[in-house]
């Protein structure tokens, strides 16, 4: 405190270094922790004044000022632990920046979610209880090493001020009342006293005002007053107690300050004796921070072991639900589900168990049900032939009953009369040779063969075989591509154009030059096909019956051929649609995945 600001500073530049001066080869003078010789061996200096050196983990600057006069200035290296300590001390401030900025630049995202996985649960309860019992553990071990450290240098002091006492005693016990009288007598004593012990100490009256000090300077400066801490002598001389411990400072310097009262040999109280301890702060400073450090290092490897751990236990813990999901994301009605082999008897166990149930239900489910739809589908399309074939055999039977009764009558123009009802009979006979084979056609739908053809190819024989019927213009647009491999059913994909091109020719008003516009794009792995034509589209109230199998507009067929063209584009994994305009036209949308295009 007696220092001025500048000398300060600059002895601040040699906190860590440790300093010597040999003068004819012998130890004069040292500071630090470095230990040094008693003596000094001869060194040659060259033309050089100063020689760089590193021993015993310190690199040293030994300089010859003059001739036998040897200086030397001492640095210790960094060890391998100011090393780790650095490291510690920046993973730990980039780490909490790090989770600032991240919680930050997702606070401000529009996708910000605090959903977590399970496996990202498990390892977060981990990690945050690990180190909330790290935090728990490493708070703990601070205040108790505090509170040893006070401990132990209250002791200290405390006999260390027994000691001051009864060198007191032996100095001054005979003397009689102290006043400032013998000031200059106390002085001495106690600055005698103090160089024994290294302390600094007070002589306060009875009174509470101050007798002498080791360090008077400190008063005569105004920098302490003369006045004794009035809690001490409150408690000391009212209250009666034996001591007093308390934290005092001046300016910013804070340090321990005990009071003892002061008695003579004959008991009688000749005053109050204060030593103040300037050194337990910075040393409870500096062993606090280096306990912090250890805890902080030990704990930070502690904690990277610890979260591996967390890591692989997690994923060790989820691997067989990743597994569970996996397969439930998979499980299908219309397909074979495997089993999942777990041997674990625990609550994973169970979900296996119930999982392997369900996979066994719903194959048997599966089997039902397929069963169920091929009787109801057969039942349905039986019933659908027997009212289709039992439309046409109606009007048959009565022409042959009726060409019957004319042979009879000898009706005189039988031949005409032959001539017709064979042509109508004719004419039924072909209908139900048609609902044949529609029936055919749609009972082998679900054979498909799926392969890689090429979609462009199909479009255009589809387009040549009906390019020749009169008032019809068929247009192509593929968009600059020579061709589109898709994995389809090569025959079934071909009567899903000649079938849409054959509605949209038969959707033309008569004396009308209808137009068919065909375009293909490909687009994220698809490709998108549109058929458009310009006629009379499609009424309202029949649209959602399009895709029907037993829905027809026609005079003639079983209306399967779009169901027919619905069902072999979901075949090939793809979706059939359409949008219409009455009086302008309708267009369908086919999307199919592709192989591949050039």
């Amino acid at each position: 405190m007696l220092v001025s600001q500048k000398e300060q500073e600059r002895l601040k530049l040699f906190e860590d270094y440790s300093y010597a001066k040999y003068v004819d080869g012998k130890l004069v003078r040292r500071s630090g922790d470095y230990n040094y010789h008693g003596t000094f061996s001869q060194m040659d200096f060259g033309n050089e004044s100063k020689v760089f050196v590193k021993e015993g983990g310190y690199s040293h600057v030994v300089f010859r000022p003059e001739p036998g006069t040897i200086v030397i200035l001492s640095l210790q290296d960094h060890t391998v632990s100011d090393i780790f300590i650095a490291f510690s001390v920046f993973f730990i401030f980039f780490f909490v920046f790090g989770l600032l900025l991240v919680g930050l630049i997702q606070a401000q995202a529009l996708s910000f979610s605090f959903w977590l996985s399970v496996q990202k649960r498990i390892q977060l309860s981990f990690v945050g209880l690990m180190l909330f019992i790290l935090l728990v553990v490493a708070v703990g071990t601070v205040i108790y090493t505090v509170n040893q450290f006070r401990n132990k240098h209250e002791e200290l002091l405390n006999d260390k001020v027994q000691s001051v006492l009864l060198e007191l005693e032996s100095k001054i016990g005979l003397e009689g009342p102290l006043d400032k009288s013998s000031r200059d007598y106390l002085t001495y004593q106690l600055q005698t006293i103090s160089n024994v012990f290294f302390c600094d100490i007070n002589l306060f009256g009875i009174d509470g005002m101050l007798l002498a000090s080791s360090r008077p300077e400190l008063f005569e400066q105004g920098l302490i007053g003369a006045q004794m801490n009035p809690s001490a002598y409150y408690r000391l001389a009212i209250e009666g107690e034996n001591r007093f411990l308390e934290q005092e400072s001046v300016g910013e310097l804070k340090y321990t300050s005990y009071y003892v009262p002061f008695y003579n040999r004959d008991e009688m109280l000749m005053g109050y004796v204060n030593v103040p301890y300037f050194v337990a702060n910075s040393e409870l400073r500096e062993e606090v921070s280096s306990v912090v450090m250890t805890v902080i290092n030990f704990y930070l490897l502690f904690s990277f072991i610890i979260i591996g751990i967390a890591v692989f236990l997690s994923r060790q813990i989820t691997r067989p639900l990743q597994v569970l999901q996996n397969k439930l994301a998979d499980l299908k009605i219309d397909k074979h589900n495997e089993k999942i082999d777990y041997e674990g008897d625990d609550e994973i166990g169970s979900l296996v168990g119930e999982y392997n149930r369900m996979v066994d239900e719903l194959a048997e489910s599966a089997a039902k049900l397929a069963r169920t739809e091929r009787e109801l589908a057969w039942r349905e399309m039986a019933r659908q032939i027997a009212h289709e074939i039992k439309n046409p055999l109606t009007p048959m039977k009565l022409n042959i009953q009726y060409l019957q009764r004319a042979w009879k009558d000898n009706v005189p123009d039988f031949g005409v009369f032959l001539q017709r009802v064979s042509a109508t009979l004719i004419e039924q006979i072909e209908k139900l040779s048609s609902i044949a084979t529609e029936f055919s056609h749609f009972a082998k739908m679900p054979a498909a063969k799926r392969e890689n053809i090429d979609l462009l190819e199909k479009i255009r024989s589809s387009v040549t075989l009906f390019s020749g019927i009169h008032n019809v213009e068929i247009s192509t647009d593929f968009g600059g591509y020579e061709s589109i491999i898709i994995n389809a059913d090569s025959e079934q994909i071909l009567g899903v154009f000649n079938n849409l091109i054959n509605n949209a020719t038969q959707a033309m008003p008569k004396d009308y030059l209808g137009k068919i516009d065909i375009s293909a794009s490909v687009s994220e792995g698809k490709v998108m096909v549109k058929v458009q034509d310009n006629g009379k589209g499609i009424p309202e109230e029949i649209r959602e019956k399009m895709f029907v199998p037993n829905f027809t507009t026609k005079t003639s067929g079983m209306g399967l051929g779009l169901a027919i063209v619905k069902g072999a584009v979901e075949s090939a994994g793809g979706e059939i649609w359409f949008e219409t305009e009455t009086g302008k036209g309708t267009t369908f949308f086919i999307q199919l995945p592709v192989v591949s295009q050039s």
